[in-house]
């Protein structure tokens, strides 16, 4: 939504799934993510990142350890062993000040599709509909069995609505 705001010619239709950038007070953030914000520890991360705090992010985002197995985790870890990856994570974690662009929001005059989890921990579903209430005729699909991830979760009925709104139906 960023790009949206700062470069609008660049993008006809939006659609944002559980969207960081509004402010979100109190969250339950993976410990990986927490430790990738604090300086020589987010080096350390760079180069050994154990597959245990991988686990606890996935289970995070997932809405707990219940809806993860062993296949997920490897998949999420092997992309953290991808070139550049990690130092990539990193960098967007150490940059990332929730509400630092927020009054953009009201500029965004794109179609705008929100997709969200209704049981995100990690970025609650208030975000979404907070998101929702900024973007002029923005339409919130609230997923409410889902988490953070829902297109991970259920790609087949999260990609209904994105279906509909890109008039592929």
């Amino acid at each position: 939504w960023r790009l949206a705001t700062l470069a609008p010619e660049r993008v006809e239709r939006l659609i944002l799934v559980d969207s960081a950038g509004l402010p979100v007070g109190e969250r339950a953030l993976p410990l990986g993510w927490m430790l990738a914000r604090v300086p020589v520890l987010n080096r350390i991360a760079e180069w050994a990142l154990p597959r245990a705090l991988v686990a606890d992010g996935v289970a995070k985002a997932y809405g707990g350890p219940e809806q993860v197995t062993a296949e997920l985790v490897d998949r999420h870890f092997e992309l953290t062993l991808r070139a550049g990856n990690r130092r990539a994570l990193i960098e967007r974690l150490a940059q990332f000040e929730p509400g630092a662009a927020a009054d953009r929001l009201a500029r965004l005059r794109v179609p705008t599709l929100i997709l969200w989890g209704g049981q995100d921990v990690m970025i609650p579903p208030a975000v979404g509909r907070e998101l929702a209430a900024r973007i002029a005729g923005s339409e919130l699909v609230l997923f409410d069995d889902l988490a953070h991830l829902p297109h991970e979760q259920d790609p087949a009925r999260t990609l209904v609505p994105v279906k509909d709104f890109l008039g592929l139906r």
